[in-house]
């Protein structure tokens, strides 16, 4: 009984490191939105002068790219739980590249619709939004994870002071 006690419990401390990890996943995810966001609206004036900038930026990406690389492979000396956050961040990293890929025509695209006229920000709100709602739902989530494990941690007190 102790020891399906403690599978139980590793369990759920297996789950709620899962959930705060998506939780902060999630959250670097909004606000990396967010300043790519700022980072539109301010280079949109600038782009008419300096398109190079946003040539720099695309750089940027590929950097935080390699960086994740780097994360991921040191990853490896961890244990088997933390293996499965990992592979998440490998595949953020696989995102971040395919996000520079996006961003790189993204780029081709503005030059294209700045001599239209036509301007990407209610794209850039709009994902922003799409964002901060699944922060929301992952925070909420998280909660209820957390409320789950101390009603299971209070019954197991309880049934171990039964035996």
């Amino acid at each position: 009984v102790a020891d399906a006690e403690a599978r139980a419990r590793e369990a759920g401390l297996e789950a709620a490191a899962r959930i705060e990890a998506a939780e902060a996943k999630t959250a670097a995810t909004c606000e990396e939105l967010r300043v790519q966001l700022e980072a539109g609206e301010a280079t949109e004036a600038a782009l008419r002068r300096r398109s190079a900038e946003l040539q720099a930026e695309v750089e940027e990406l590929r950097g935080r790219c390699g960086r994740l690389e780097g994360e991921r492979a040191e990853g490896f000396a961890v244990l088997e739980d933390v293996r499965r956050e990992l592979f998440a961040s490998h595949a953020e990293c696989d995102e971040a590249r395919g996000e520079c890929h996006r961003l790189a025509v993204e780029l081709a695209e503005a030059r294209d619709r700045w001599q239209h006229g036509q301007p990407q920000l209610a794209e850039g709100r709009r994902r922003l939004r799409c964002a901060e709602e699944a922060l929301a739902r992952a925070q909420g989530e998280a909660a209820e994870e957390r409320c789950a494990r101390e009603r299971c941690h209070k019954e197991t007190l309880r049934a171990t002071e039964r035996l």
